[in-house]
């Protein structure tokens, strides 16, 4: 179509995505008012009070959280309100708005293990474990405890089964010989009594 055909030009200033051109490499022009150039699109940036030096230089001493009261246990009022024969929800609501049951606080319990926490000071966490020595990593110190370990237990295995059968006394022990049994083709009950056609040819 020809840029400067009337109808070319009433496709273009019709406002309407589906009806605006675009031309080759170009992308279509907008049919919506924009501000100029100058106007910057986004939220505005919202500069923290405390930097990033501020934050490495200094050190936030921890806060213990203030005690937060406890929700009602609306189980064992529920489990009330069946005791004293409150079936209605009106009696059961109005049961749960006189009676003021809280839920028990979980207490923290110490634990009696080597990785307790400390909360002396400001250091707070488990305790790390004790670090692995690198030159028994390095000279395949493990690998020849293994390895020795293993020896060990092969020579007990193996002198174990070297060790004579103690028989009780009393007892004798035959070996039993099995006969030779020729063994015979197999062959079905009703072809058992059927000859060969092929006579065999020795060697």
């Amino acid at each position: 179509m020809d840029p400067l055909h009337p109808f070319y030009q009433k496709l273009q200033n019709s406002k309407n995505i589906l009806l605006v051109k675009d031309d080759v490499g170009k992308a279509k022009q907008s049919v919506r008012e924009l501000p100029n150039s100058n106007y910057s699109y986004g939220s505005k940036f919202k500069k923290d009070n405390e930097g990033a030096g501020a934050i490495i230089s200094s050190w936030q001493v921890h806060n213990p959280t203030s005690h937060i009261e406890t929700e009602k246990d609306f189980r064992k009022l529920n489990r009330m309100s069946l005791n004293q024969k409150l079936i209605t929800p009106k009696q059961v609501s109005e049961f749960v708005k006189q009676n003021d049951i809280k839920v028990k606080e979980k207490r923290y319990r110490k634990n009696t293990t080597e990785g307790y926490r400390s909360f002396s000071g400001e250091y707070f966490g488990l305790r790390n474990k004790p670090s692995t020595p690198m030159d028994m990593v390095v000279c395949y110190g493990y690998a020849n405890d293994a390895a020795e370990e293993k020896r060990k237990v092969y020579e007990e295995q193996l002198n174990i089964s070297n060790k004579p059968i103690s028989r009780p006394r009393g007892v004798k022990y035959t070996e039993k010989v099995e006969s030779p049994v020729s063994k015979q083709d197999f062959k079905m009950k009703k072809f058992q009594m059927v000859g060969s056609k092929i006579a065999k040819v020795g060697n």
